[in-house]
């Protein structure tokens, strides 16, 4: 029988609720013991982060309880066996004694020898009914583990409520020490892992999205290089690094409070980039630009829709390639062939970028791809210029006007229109210039604006400006305009019959200026010629009467002066008689400075005579500018009747040409004002031929054609025409017009003609030649003048010589002499002292203390021959003596008797003294004569007598001279006043030179030279004057367009003369000159500077 199962069984079960028990119980304190430990080490890590190191310390004590409560279970289960749980149960329940032990081991035996088996049996059974009896669970100490597991239960409550409150964060640190679990929760990491440009720089960036006191860092490793910890920047918001230039892939993880994140990598890609681009640019057809090719975008500035054709090539294969730009949303996508070229096109439109976004095959984009400037250039404002004439101008009724202008545009102009209108007016009339179908961009071109057409009148003012358009067909053409000008209507034709009328006035005042002259010489030179002088009141009133002449030619030049400045403008004064008058006041000028300034001179000084001379020589030449203001003044009147008859002419042929068109009622009214207006000319020219032939010419009106023209005839033609047009019988006027045009041209022709017989001093070549013999003569004169005065120098230098031989001589003598009269003074004023009374010794030591160191002075000058103050010293010094003698006469009543001899001695003493130092003076003062040997007086006599023959050849000179000033005024009386001070210098030089005065024969000499010079010069200018008429012969002073501007209603700031409006050629540059700047172009200069040097020598050549 076996009872031994129940006992078995209780025994292991109670084995393994035993060691259970055991397990807990150390499950327990290893639960609790952990508790406490990570409470406590997150603690720590709160006071201080904790290493890595330290938080597995925790895992390390946990793992080495554990481990150790795993040994102690092993091991005691392993000695928990059944004896040891019987021996423990029968110590602990004495009622089983040794029944426990007795009854299991009877059990595991089946039989026992001496024994029955009914008696185990039941032995076993009593042994099995007490085990039942045993409380388990007093045995197992279960209370004592309940308070236990009560007691830990609520401290790890408390440690886990005070870790979740206040430890949270730690508590996942020290539990989780490599995790980045608590990263997740706490940060946010950018960018990860990715894939990144090659050579770009990446930020690594941490975000905090908790508030903490704990900076982050960063580790980074390469595959070169050992993991590195690096500060991050707190910028605010988070926390940054910049890893820059990768190249090789960088693995990193963000340290935080002990904690790592996880590894990241950031591996470098290379982007796709497009390079060896080709480009065509096409540009807007307006600008007449073929393409032009290129190699990168926003390499030059566009036009706006320029088209721009491209191919590039990628460093990568692509996936997808599109076009993208700043000014539309419009994506452009790319062909791509060849899996790496790409081509397009697009059409600028305005400034802005433009950029490519590509995908490569491996998915990587370039995030900051190039952007490519795309400037839109400007297509600028066309330009216009107006180069003549570029200014005011003041015209006649009828003048043509000659434009010059400039355009220019960069990329071409469309037409240029002349836009003007008369003051006071609002409407603008336009007239087109020029329209350019072909493209051009640049040119000098010209306009003939005939103002006839414009109806104005003397004083009107036309402004006028020229305005220029682009051929820009985009945006819409641009346009400008140039400077705005004025041209003033201006009546030549009255200004000019009111010159002639002042000039009719200012030739009476000048025959009224030569008769108040003339006057007054009559009543001197009767006066002289009976013998008398004037009084000092007929003196006096010649005087007042030849300053009130000298006052009235002043007036006369100040009159002709202003006559000059408005001839100078006047389109129908010629050269010849603006000349003329011009040289009139240029005489009168020298009348007033010379011989009317010196008549008053003579006759302030009684010099009657002279004043009479000076008198019959203002006579002779204002009688010659009389004669000639006549002369001029008829000339001036012919040329007025030949140009009256071109106009009517001109007038004419407008008439002729009228009549050949269409006719309307307008234009026969203004045929009719035409007719008129030749009528009204044509009475004109038959009143000065007919009525007042004393106006012109006499050689002129006197010839037989002029005395043939049938003014009647005409007048008939022009009665017809005008009843004619009156009828609308406008064949028969055109007939009527023809022959009017025919006998108005034979006029012309005939006056013409008759001109060429009249004489023009100073426009005849005969003249000129006579003006240039006695030029040569005159040059002949000078270079004789200077001959004499050559040899005359050297004679006088050889006299000089002479004199200072003889000087030095006399010079030596007096200072000898000088010498003795200081000895001879200091003799008898020494003696004077034994002299009663002792007065005349101190006088006479007074005074010698005061002469002698005089003396001295004079002495010492006149030994080293130097002669500065010596006569100045000897007039003091004979001054003192002449004083000291005075008064030694004053002591003559009281000299003593024993003293007189001694007196008288004394007085004759001083006077010796005296008169030796008024020789010495006189010797001084009176020049030095120096008597010249036969053979340098021979030469003088022949110096005298060429010098006289020249006088004679300056005197003929003179002659020819007054001569040639009666038929001109080029010839001005001031040459003939210094070639007759020349004569009478040299009369003066010929008579010293006889008696040897060389000194003042050289000042004559080079006198009568300057006269001779002066004449020289006034002759030039003669000459000068002369040619230029000869060149200006017949040529208006001004022309009918003359710079000008209106201010308060009158012509101001005219400039002098004609202004000459330029021809188009006269601003293209000559053939050379572009040759030349081909010839620079070949030569070697800076590669960067060919470019620039090429367009500067490109714009000057055009």
């Amino acid at each position: 029988m076996n009872h031994f199962p129940h006992i078995e069984e209780f025994i292991k079960k109670l084995r393994y609720k035993r060691v259970l028990y055991y397990s807990i119980k150390n499950s327990i304190v290893i639960i609790a013991t952990s508790v406490y430990l990570i409470t406590f080490f997150c603690f720590l890590d709160y006071l201080l982060p904790l290493p890595i190191g330290i938080r597995f310390m925790y895992w390390g004590t946990v793992l080495f309880l554990v481990a150790g409560s795993l040994i102690r279970i092993v091991r005691f289960s392993q000695i928990t066996g059944p004896e040891k749980i019987i021996s423990e149960l029968q110590a602990r329940y004495s009622f089983f004694s040794d029944d426990l032990i007795n009854a299991w081991c009877l059990g595991k035996k089946e039989e026992i020898k001496g024994v029955s088996a009914e008696l185990i049996d039941a032995f076993i059974e009593n042994v099995n009914r007490s085990i039942s009896n045993i409380p388990v669970l007093e045995y197992l100490n279960i209370d004592k583990l309940t308070k236990t597991c009560r007691f830990l239960t609520v401290s790890l409550i408390i440690s886990a409520c005070i870790c979740i409150v206040f430890f949270r964060n730690n508590v996942v640190r020290i539990l989780y020490p490599s995790v980045s679990s608590e990263f997740i929760r706490s940060m946010r990491i950018n960018p990860g892992s990715v894939n990144v440009p090659w050579g770009s720089d990446v930020e690594i960036s941490v975000e905090l999205l908790t508030p903490a006191r704990y900076i982050p860092y960063v580790v980074i490793r390469t595959k070169k290089t050992s993991p590195v910890e690096y500060d991050m920047i707190n910028t605010g918001e988070k926390f940054i690094y910049e890893v820059e230039h990768i190249s090789t892939p960088n693995e990193y993880f963000i340290k935080w409070k002990g904690l790592r994140s996880q590894k990241y990598t950031l591996n470098p890609l290379f982007v796709p980039k497009l390079g060896d681009f080709k480009l065509k640019y096409f540009f807007p057809s307006y600008t007449g630009i073929s393409y032009k090719e290129g190699s990168m975008l926003g390499e030059m500035e566009y036009l706006a829709g320029t088209r721009i054709e491209f191919s590039a090539v990628s460093n990568k294969l692509l996936k997808k390639a599109v076009l993208k730009n700043s000014w539309s949303s419009q994506t452009i996508p790319l062909k791509i062939s060849g899996k790496n070229k790409v081509s397009g096109e697009f059409i600028v439109e305005k400034n802005g970028e433009c950029w490519f976004e590509l995908i490569s095959d491996d998915a990587m984009v370039d995030s900051a791809p190039a952007h490519y400037q795309i400037k839109i250039k400007k297509d600028s404002i066309p330009e216009i210029t107006i180069l003549s004439p570029g200014q005011n101008l003041v015209v006649s009724q009828d003048s043509k006007v000659n434009l010059i202008y400039k355009v220019n545009d960069d990329f071409g102009v469309s037409r240029v229109m002349l836009i003007y209108r008369l003051t006071g007016k609002t409407k603008e009339d336009k007239i087109l210039l020029r329209r350019f179908d072909a493209v051009l961009t640049d040119g000098i071109f010209e306009y003939q604006w005939d103002i006839s057409g414009i109806k104005s009148n003397p004083g009107d003012t036309i402004e006028y400006f020229l305005e220029v358009f682009d051929n820009d067909t985009i945006s819409g053409p641009k346009r400008s305009v140039s400077n705005t000008y004025e041209l003033k209507i201006y009546s030549y034709e009255q200004e000019h019959a009111q010159i002639e009328s002042e000039l009719k006035d200012f030739r009476n005042e000048l025959l009224k200026l030569l008769g108040d002259q003339t006057n007054l010489e009559s009543k001197l030179s009767k006066l002289l010629a009976d013998g008398q002088l004037p009084s000092v009141k007929e003196q006096a009133e010649m005087i007042q009467g030849q300053e009130k002449i000298k006052e009235d030619t002043g007036n006369l030049m100040q009159k002709i002066s202003k006559l000059l400045s408005r001839m100078e403008l006047d389109p129908y004064t010629n050269y010849q008689v603006f000349s003329e008058h011009q040289h009139i006041q240029k005489s009168l000028e020298s009348l007033k400075q010379n011989q009317l300034s010196e008549t008053v001179e003579s006759l302030n000084d009684r010099e009657f005579v002279s004043a009479d001379n000076l008198m019959d020589e203002i006579i002779s030449n204002l009688e010659h500018l009389n004669l000639i203001a006549e002369d001029v003044l008829q000339y001036q009147k012919m040329e007025d009747l030949i140009n009256s008859s071109e106009k009517m002419s001109q007038m004419g042929e407008s008439l002729a040409e009228g009549l050949k068109g269409k006719m309307s009622a307008e234009k026969a009214k203004e045929l009719g004002e035409i007719v008129d207006k030749i009528n009204e000319m044509m009475k004109e020219i038959q009143d000065l031929v007919q009525k007042m032939p004393q106006d012109l010419p006499e050689e002129f009106v006197n010839q037989p054609a002029v005395k043939k023209i049938d003014f009647n005839e005409m007048s008939s033609f022009s009665q017809g025409l005008k009843e004619s047009l009156a009828k609308g019988d406008y064949e028969n006027a055109l007939r009527l017009a023809k022959e009017l045009l025919g006998r108005a041209k034979s006029m012309l022709e005939t006056f013409k003609n008759a001109r060429g017989d009249v004489g023009f001093s100073s426009a005849d070549s005969a003249f000129s030649e006579q003006m240039e013999k006695e030029y040569v003569e005159l040059k002949s004169i000078i270079t004789e003048q200077n001959e004499i005065l050559k040899e005359t120098n050297e004679i006088e230098k050889f006299r000089q010589e002479l004199l200072m031989e003889k000087q030095k001589q006399l010079l030596s003598e007096l200072s000898k002499k000088q010498k003795q009269l200081m000895e001879q003074t200091r003799g008898f004023t020494e003696k004077s002292k034994k002299a009663e009374p002792k007065d005349i010794g101190s006088s006479c030591m007074f005074y010698r203390d005061k002469l002698l160191p005089v003396m001295d002075k004079i002495y010492t000058e006149l030994t080293l021959q130097k002669i500065d103050k010596s006569q100045e010293w000897l007039e003091e010094v004979i001054k003192q003596l002449d004083s000291l003698e005075k008064t030694l006469k004053d002591y003559k009543p009281i000299v003593s008797t024993h003293s007189v001899n001694l007196y008288e001695e004394t007085v004759s003493e001083t006077g010796k003294v005296k008169a030796g130092e008024q020789q010495i003076l006189d010797v001084l003062k009176s020049p030095t004569e120096v008597e010249f040997q036969a053979n340098v007086q021979d030469r003088l006599k022949g110096l005298s007598g060429r010098q006289g023959t020249l006088k004679s050849r300056t005197v003929n000179l003179d002659r020819e001279v007054q001569k040639m000033s009666r038929s001109s005024a080029l010839i001005t009386p001031d040459i003939s006043n210094n070639l007759r001070k020349a004569a009478h210098e040299m009369d003066n030089a010929q008579e010293n030179l006889i008696k040897g005065k060389t000194d003042k024969s050289v000042i004559n000499e080079r006198q009568a030279l300057e006269y001779l010079s002066q004449g020289d010069s006034g002759m030039q200018n003669s000459m000068g004057s002369q040619s230029q008429i000869m060149k200006q012969a017949g040529k208006p002073m001004a022309g009918f367009m003359q710079s000008g501007s209106q201010q308060g209603g009158g012509i101001m700031g005219i400039r002098s003369g004609v202004v000459v409006l330029p021809g188009l050629d006269e601003y293209t540059p000559p053939k050379e000159f572009r040759e030349e700047l081909l010839e620079s172009l070949r030569e070697k200069y800076p590669e960067s500077y060919e470019k620039i040097i090429k367009e500067y020598y490109k714009e000057l050549s055009k």
